[in-house]
């Protein structure tokens, strides 16, 4: 299994991201965002991800899965992944 990460979502907006995020947590999947980094974290991560928009990632081993669950979920809006 290929545990490499790979993006799953390019910069979504915080809530779309995090929304996949609990959508992949229910599913086993692990996520993770990463990104540009900046000196704003004190601000709490919503205000810090609405500034940075940072890539959530899963192992490319889940990428498929990760996209079904999210077709599933969104329907025609996921078609943008």
């Amino acid at each position: 299994m290929d545990q490499k990460p790979v993006v799953l979502l390019s910069a979504p907006d915080p809530v779309k991201g995090e929304l996949a995020r609990n959508l992949l947590e229910e599913a086993g999947i692990p996520s993770m965002f990463h990104g540009p980094d900046r000196d704003i974290a004190e601000l709490g991560t919503a205000v810090h991800m609405a500034f940075t928009r940072p890539d959530l990632l899963v192992p490319a081993s889940a990428l498929e899965q990760a996209c079904e669950i999210l077709q599933e979920a969104w329907g025609a809006e996921a078609e943008e992944l």
